[in-house]
C-alpha cells in the first residue's frame, strides 16, 4: 500500500455546511445567469416596440404601463423555469437571491453596453436606463427582483423538501 494515499472516503458522506452553502450559491448564481438572459431577452424584445411607439407620439409613461404586464408575466415564466432548471433550494432567500443576481446583471449590462454600443457617456447611460415614468421603471426592477418568489405557486408543496437538508 502506498503510504501517500488518502483513506477511501465512505459512500455516507456527510457534507459540511461550507459545502453545502457552496452548492446552494452555486445554483442561485446560474439560476441568476439565466434569469438575466431571459430579462436581456425580453428587454431587447420589448425596447425597440415600446421606442417606436413614443416616437409615433405615445406617452412614455402610458407604454411602459401597458408593457410592464406582459413583461412581469414573462419574467414569472423565465424565473420559474430557471429556478427548477437548477435546482434552487426552496427557500426565500436563495429565489430572492435569484432574482437579485438577474437584475444586478442587467442594470450593469445597461450601463457597460450603452456607452460601448451606442457610444454614449456615463451620464447617457444613467439618463437612459431610467424613462421618464422612472418610478414605474423602479417598481418593474422591484418586481423583476421580487418574480422569483412566485416560483412555488405553479407546483404542489413536497412535504419533504427541507426536512433533511441543512
Amino acid at each position: 500500500m502506498n503510504a501517500t494515499a488518502s483513506p477511501p472516503r465512505p459512500a455516507s458522506h456527510n457534507r459540511s455546511w461550507m459545502e453545502v452553502a457552496i452548492e446552494r450559491a452555486a445554483r442561485a448564481l446560474a439560476a441568476g445567469v439565466a434569469y438575466f438572459l431571459a430579462i436581456a431577452l425580453a428587454s431587447w424584445t420589448f425596447g425597440p416596440l415600446t421606442e417606436r411607439l413614443i416616437e409615433r407620439g405615445a406617452p412614455g409613461f402610458w407604454t411602459t404601463l401597458i408593457e410592464a404586464p406582459a413583461l412581469l408575466l414573462l419574467l414569472a415564466f423565465a424565473a420559474a423555469a430557471a429556478i427548477r432548471l437548477f435546482q434552487v433550494r426552496d427557500r426565500a432567500g436563495d429565489r430572492l437571491l435569484v432574482g437579485s443576481i438577474g437584475v444586478t446583471l442587467m442594470v450593469g449590462a445597461e450601463l457597460i453596453g450603452g456607452p460601448l454600443v451606442r457610444g454614449w457617456g456615463l451620464y447617457e447611460a444613467l439618463t437612459r436606463l431610467m424613462p421618464e415614468p422612472s418610478s414605474l421603471f423602479l417598481g418593474l426592477l422591484v418586481g423583476a427582483v421580487l418574480t422569483p418568489l412566485l416560483e412555488p405557486l405553479g407546483r404542489p408543496a413536497r412535504p419533504d423538501a427541507d426536512a433533511s437538508s441543512v
